[in-house]
């Protein structure tokens, strides 16, 4: 469960930061984590996935960001 809500929100992160000039990634993963406290899941997480994205060592999931 939080792995993949970590990856749900580094997918929104990503394609939010593709899709908007003013864009803060911290703001943005700080909303999306606030709006699911239950998953428990941290910003660490969130970057985690995100740099396993940009390694090539995952495929973003743009379906459901």
């Amino acid at each position: 469960m939080k792995l993949r809500l970590a990856a749900d929100i580094a997918d929104r992160i990503a394609m939010a930061s593709r899709t908007r000039d003013a864009f803060d990634p911290h703001s943005e993963a700080d909303a999306l984590l606030s709006a699911h406290p239950e998953a428990s899941v941290t910003y660490e997480q969130v970057l985690e996935v995100l740099i396993e994205e940009t390694a090539g060592l995952r495929t973003p999931n743009y379906e459901t960001a």
